[in-house]
């Protein structure tokens, strides 16, 4: 997955933490900064699929796979809702 420098460590910062996947509020905050830092360095884009394939590679052995597959979903998805509604709001 390319990011810029700055969005591959606020993505670190999130993602390398044991509890990204609790919805914490401190994980909820390093999870929203990434995509704040993503929306404002990165010239590529990065698709949900490309997120939720990391997501999934970094942790298939550390947690239950169906349960691993259900927070990949989320956080890519929502990581894309987001991309999506900054790019092109519908008001």
């Amino acid at each position: 997955m390319k990011l810029s420098p700055l969005s591959k460590k606020s993505y670190l910062r999130w993602i390398t933490v044991e509890t990204w996947h609790t919805n914490h509020y401190l994980d909820r905050q390093r999870f929203f900064d990434f995509v704040r830092t993503y929306l404002q360095y990165s010239r590529k884009s990065i698709s949900a699929n490309e997120l939720r394939e990391d997501i999934f590679i970094r942790y298939k052995n550390k947690l239950k796979e169906d349960y691993l597959t259900k927070e990949a979903n989320y956080y890519s998805q929502l990581f894309a809702d987001l991309i999506d509604f900054v790019h092109n709001p519908k008001w």
